[in-house]
């Protein structure tokens, strides 16, 4: 989806024009008034620049992203209500008490206030740019929590889901493993002859946790016509960018190694696998794979390079039987379809400790990965946190370990653009479920 966005955009605007105006000042208050007087001519980054709908080089509240937003009071230390490049700046270097939390993974504060339910309504009705949004919220027991539309779009309405295929496909992968076909941690190239020279050792784990070493960037770049096995092959060739397992780098070119992998553990298509081993068995009858440029299909079998990391179209109704069968330990309605050892893995972090060399826009620093699924407010022997899939389109599927609480929110607007309203949803959730309690 994105580089290092932050960090190689904003070290280009902080070297050239603010070094010299703070050079011989120690002090935060000099570099505050320096911002003041530069603010006019420091252009945004461009990842910023997107979101900047007036083109004012100013970022309010609701065009920033999730960790902007989040800590918008602490960042806007002009208290202009504005976000500019250089408090931007201030704040990605450590100048915001809030962006060493954010670095720390902690969770936010329940505040005490009485939360309701109905308070999430007018946040689905508020989501713009888009025909419209629903989410469905479930506990542990299967008991409904919350379950509305909003606009346009229904329930059972299917969109692309982006990113959030990811936790589908690494499920299948994981499938995949529990029937003794695959082993997730060997490495590929014992499935992947031509994964050869310094990729010989890359393992199935790190193809589906972003920690390959292979490119971040985006497998949509890839052809339509050609197969999954052909493009696998294209790809394998491409060289390495950083070591196998150093390194965090998101992008969904390994997942596409893997998908191929997985068709020849399969000894059938990826969609057919998908179609007859995971969606039939849980009813996820509007979902399928397809390519971004080639996903109005009438048939879905005639998708030959199906976008493993990225490529499902799904509505919310079939993600929340998704869920259910994640939520239930790899069971639902008495059929297991997923050990709860494979199970355990997927959520196991892979990326602690490890350089983030390439995040997506909406991402925190405190966003971990597992197998196909970020990890949030982990404490290994304290808390098993947040796992979710989040989607560039809007879609976030997402389980709370702790609260035995899951849900899915969808719409089609893009996901910095909406990610603080899952947020707030999230936290009403929260609260109302805590206050039960």
């Amino acid at each position: 989806m994105t580089s290092s966005w932050f960090v190689k955009a904003i070290a280009v605007v902080f070297s050239v024009s603010i070094m010299g105006a703070c050079a011989g000042s120690g002090a935060s208050d000099n570099i505050v008034e320096a911002f003041k007087e530069n603010q006019s001519v420091q252009p945004l980054p461009p990842r910023l620049q997107r979101l900047d709908r007036d083109n004012d080089n100013r970022l309010t509240k609701n065009e920033a992203p999730p960790l902007l937003s989040r800590n918008f009071a602490e960042i806007d230390r002009n208290s202009d209500r504005f976000l500019n490049t250089q408090e931007i700046v201030m704040f990605m270097r450590g100048g915001a008490p809030a962006a060493r939390g954010q670095a720390s993974g902690e969770r936010p504060k329940i505040n005490d206030r009485r939360a309701s339910l109905d308070e999430i309504q007018p946040i689905l009705a508020s989501i713009r740019g888009a025909s419209g949004a629903v989410l469905i919220v479930k506990e542990f027991d299967g008991s409904v929590m919350y379950e509305s539309a909003a606009g346009d779009l229904s329930l059972d309405d299917s969109v692309p889901i982006a990113s959030a295929t990811k936790w589908v496909a690494a499920a299948m992968l994981m499938m995949l493993v529990d029937e003794g076909r695959l082993d997730i941690d060997a490495p590929a190239s014992a499935y992947a002859p031509y994964l050869v020279d310094d990729k010989a050792a890359i393992t199935l784990r790190q193809l589906f946790s972003h920690t390959s070493g292979m490119s971040g960037d985006h497998a949509a770049n890839t052809p339509v016509t050609e197969s999954l096995q052909q493009v696998a092959r294209r790809l394998a060739r491409e060289p390495l960018v950083a070591e196998p397992g150093a390194s965090l780098r998101y992008g969904g070119v390994s997942m596409q190694i893997a998908g191929a992998i997985m068709e020849g553990a399969a000894q059938k298509s990826f969609q057919a696998y998908f179609l007859e081993q995971l969606a039939t068995p849980l009813g996820m009858s509007q979902s399928y794979f397809c390519h971004p440029r080639n996903c109005n299909i009438d048939d879905p079998m005639d998708a030959t390079n199906p976008l493993v990391g990225g490529g499902m179209i799904s509505s919310a109704s079939d993600m929340i039987r998704f869920l259910d069968m994640i939520a239930g330990g790899g069971e639902v309605d008495g059929v297991r379809h997923l050990s709860l050892e494979s199970l355990e893995e997927m959520r196991r972090v892979v990326t602690e400790g490890l350089s983030r060399d390439g995040l997506p826009l909406s991402a925190g620093p405190g966003w971990q990965y597992g197998v196909g699924q970020w990890r949030q407010y982990v404490e290994p022997g304290e808390s098993e946190g947040i796992s979710h899939s989040a989607g560039a389109f809007g879609a976030y599927p997402w389980i709370d370990w702790d609260r035995s609480l899951y849900g899915i929110f969808l719409t089609e607007a893009r996901l910095p653009a909406v990610y603080p309203q899952i947020e707030e949803i999230r936290m009403i959730v929260e609260n109302v479920h805590d206050q039960a309690r």
